[in-house]
């Protein structure tokens, strides 16, 4: 069941998360269907972190990706 929440946004505070698959999921179920999620994170030591998790659940649901990812400015 989906709320209705048209747009989630999370700044720098992903990385504080213990089970980052279970956020991400629950993200999902609570989004609007059309809606949009914005997040960043400020974990240096693997950057790559937050692309390896969210890339397949992506791919779970068929969400379209609609940004490329950036390491670190």
């Amino acid at each position: 069941m989906h709320i209705s929440a048209p747009h989630s946004t999370g700044c720098s505070s992903f990385h504080w998360v213990d089970d980052k698959k279970i956020a991400l999921n629950e993200i999902y179920r609570v989004l609007r269907p059309g809606g949009t999620v914005g997040m960043t994170t400020l974990d240096r030591n693997s950057p790559n972190t937050m692309k390896a998790l969210v890339d397949p659940i992506l791919a779970k649901y068929g969400i379209e990706k609609r940004h490329e990812w950036h390491r670190g400015i």
